[in-house]
């Protein structure tokens, strides 16, 4: 038996829509589901990339490992292939973790020919409420729904059955989007969005008493391979006075920290945002109010999740077929939609 953590995420959109209309105007999640499973057929792994990351970027590419759609329910597990960082030469880079500070020893392992360095995420989608549920298994850091997200958005975008591409001297472009092969391009934006489902109430005490917040606590987890993280450990540094950190360039670093504030309604709202995009193991946001001393509330506890155990065979890589997992899942199917809120 293995302990999986389950995060759930409202999926608010998944489709084509009108410009400035919130409105589906064709698409949908159930359809996208099913498109991105025809469209995996016959593919490999590295075929199934659809964006490459800008400069800076903390998304890395995302990959397709494997996809079940159960028939009757509708459900589907995706799992997807998170590429991590390699240096210049494409080797991977693994820090000493025992060495002192300024003499740490970073050794190189070369990637397999045609290997893709990365890690498993695993998601199950259940179309008819409208929710995406991130499963963690024991010792998974990330849940991968960042990447998730921008994977569904540019396949929505570049990829599905419903994108029109024409010819032209320079390769292909988009010439926008149809309901039906054939058709006439229509004025719309493909768009998907999820924001992560929160506990009636919770939120809501945290609103009305938003004047009683006296100070800001940040918890977060630094990758240092990744540019603007190494920027921000460089300053941090400078915090301490060090004008020549020793910061680390691959790992993590764990830290936090607390700010005396006063919090508006429209910067409540952002943070609420901010950590539903951020949120992991590893990160959050709390607050600590007046006349209450040693007491955080952090915004991960209205967060909507559930721990349960299941019996799954998986590789020593972490990876497990996603039907047997969507079966599996199938049997638990009444008790994670029994803490689903209902709007």
């Amino acid at each position: 038996m293995e302990k999986i953590k389950l995060t759930y995420f409202n999926i608010t959109r998944c489709g084509y829509y009108r410009f400035r209309d919130s409105a589906l105007a064709f698409g949908g999640l159930s359809e996208t589901l099913s498109d991105i499973k025809l469209w995996l057929n016959g593919k490999t792994l590295r075929q199934t990339k659809v964006f490459d990351p800008a400069d800076g970027d903390s998304v890395f590419p995302v990959y397709i490992s494997d996809l079940a759609i159960d028939a009757g329910t509708g459900d589907a597990l995706l799992i997807t292939w998170n590429e991590t960082p390699t240096t210049a030469g494409g080797q991977v880079a693994a820090a000493a973790g025992d060495d002192p500070v300024g003499s740490v020893d970073v050794s190189l392992m070369d990637v397999p020919k045609g290997g893709i360095p990365g890690y498993p995420c695993f998601f199950l989608f259940i179309p008819s409420r409208s929710i995406v549920v991130t499963i963690r298994f024991d010792g998974q850091v990330h849940n991968g729904n960042p990447g998730l997200s921008r994977y569904i958005d540019d396949f929505l975008g570049k990829f599905s059955s419903h994108v029109v591409v024409v010819e032209n001297d320079d390769g292909v472009r988009i010439n926008g989007y149809v309901t039906v092969h054939g058709g006439e391009p229509q004025n719309v934006r493909p768009v998907y969005r999820s924001s992560q489902a929160r506990v009636p109430g919770k939120l809501e005490w945290l609103i009305e008493n938003r004047t009683q917040i006296r100070k800001l606590v940040r918890r977060d987890r630094l990758l240092a391979g990744v540019a603007p993280n190494y920027s921000r450990l460089q300053t941090i540094w400078n915090w301490f006075g060090i004008t020549t950190p020793a910061v680390p360039h691959s790992g993590s670093v764990n830290f936090d920290f607390e700010l005396d504030c006063s919090i508006s309604e429209e910067q409540l709202d952002e943070l609420v945002e901010f950590d539903a995009l951020e949120h992991d193991k590893n990160k959050d946001i709390g607050f600590r109010m007046i006349g209450e001393s040693g007491v955080i509330h952090w915004l991960s506890h209205a967060l909507v999740k559930q721990e349960i155990d299941i019996d799954v065979k998986r590789t020593h890589a972490g990876l497990t077929s996603a039907n047997d997992l969507l079966k599996v899942l199938s049997n638990h199917r009444a008790s994670i939609l029994s803490i689903v809120p209902v709007e």
